[in-house]
């Protein structure tokens, strides 16, 4: 966990992801870190599963309206089946976000992470590295002149 990084990226949502991508497609050594599963806000309690829920309140909404002007039939929110349906698209979010940073080279921690030092230092506390516990992964070594990022363990 003595790792040096050219980039640490805290948190796991839309715009981390962008910016983790962009500087390890530009040769850079990045990793990402978050204290919550992979995937962000949007993705796992914000934007899309509301899209979701909104979407079955709007369709009753809109039948109960319509009773009378050629619909007819009482319409509820089966509230468990309805978060099913929202499960399958955010259950799957953390395991698809975690194995693309692998493949991107990008290496990932979980953990809370924080500012420290002088000039903008990131350490990570309580983490373990998400990827070195795959069969047959091994781990790229940064170059040494990054130094933008060192685990707490390590200190």
């Amino acid at each position: 966990m003595g790792d040096s990084y050219d980039l640490m990226v805290i948190g796991t949502g839309t715009a981390a992801t962008t910016v983790a991508r962009k500087a390890r497609a530009a040769g850079r050594s990045v990793a990402v870190t978050d204290f919550r599963p992979y995937g962000g806000t949007c993705a796992l309690r914000g934007c899309d599963p509301k899209q979701m829920l909104i979407g079955g309140a709007s369709a009753v909404d809109h039948a109960t309206r319509m009773r009378g002007k050629g619909v007819a039939g009482d319409v509820a929110i089966d509230w468990t089946d309805l978060m099913a349906f929202k499960r399958g698209f955010t259950d799957p979010v953390p395991e698809k976000k975690e194995s693309g940073f692998a493949e991107a080279g990008i290496d990932g921690y979980h953990g809370h992470a924080r500012f420290a030092g002088r000039n903008g230092r990131r350490r990570q506390r309580r983490s373990h590295a998400c990827y070195d516990d795959r069969p047959g992964r091994t781990r790229r070594r940064p170059s040494r002149s990054s130094r933008n990022f060192r685990s707490e363990s390590s200190s």
